[in-house]
């Protein structure tokens, strides 16, 4: 199962899917477009990003 998520700093868009594992992970995800931080975790469900609307060119 997947979603979409959107980066709070800019029109970029995510498509993300969940894989679990046996040990719980800590991390963020930074948006590759404009460096904001997407979200953050602390579980064994790990989530996996994929770019799907960028918004136009690239600011970095």
């Amino acid at each position: 199962m997947s979603e979409r998520i959107s980066c709070p700093a800019c029109p970029a868009v995510y498509e993300v899917t969940y894989h679990k594992v046996a040990f719980r992970d800590q991390d963020t995800f930074n948006c590759r477009k404009c460096g904001a931080e997407v979200t953050d975790w602390s579980s064994s469900r790990i989530p996996q990003f994929k770019l799907v609307e960028d918004g136009g060119e690239t600011n970095t």
